[in-house]
């Protein structure tokens, strides 16, 4: 057992001492987990609904020349027809402009949440003490050295 600043860890990993700002980064991260759970299946009923449309679309083009036939003669526009082959070419990269609301949701809060964990991760570190820094360095140090060994054993 180790002694951490009144924290005993049953495991011998240090764990940094408990903060109001790392407990409330915390709570900041769980929520928006939640939340990032819960966006994830109107995002991909909009994905579905969108990728039917396309098919549907589609389905009046049997290969690329007809489609930039139907653009020659302005029966689609520009972005149809770059949607409509990249569909045929088996690319589905959709515009932001063509996404739904729900998609656009869970891309925010995607990237708030991975803004809040970066956070929670600087706190946390912050929190360590010096000696307990240079310890989890040093065993970073280590780990980089054993999978360099390794990849140079397994490439020869």
């Amino acid at each position: 057992m180790i002694k951490n600043k009144g924290i005993v860890c049953e495991t011998g990993v240090q764990q940094p001492p408990k903060s109001p700002d790392v407990a409330a980064m915390k709570q900041v991260v769980t929520a928006l987990s939640t939340i990032v759970k819960r966006a994830k299946k109107p995002a991909a009923l909009a994905k579905e609904a969108r990728d039917a449309r396309n098919q549907v679309l589609l389905s009046d083009y049997q290969t690329e020349d007809d489609i930039n036939e139907a653009y020659g003669y302005a029966s689609i526009t520009d972005d149809e027809r770059i949607m409509l082959l990249d569909c045929m070419n088996g690319k589905n990269n959709p515009k932001r402009q063509d996404l739904s609301e729900a998609e656009i949701f869970l891309f925010e809060m995607k990237d708030i949440m991975i803004q809040a964990e970066k956070r929670l991760h600087y706190l946390e570190w912050e929190a360590l003490s010096p000696e307990d820094k240079e310890q989890s360095e040093r065993r970073t140090e280590e780990q980089k050295e054993y999978y360099s060994k390794t990849r140079s054993v397994l490439a020869s």
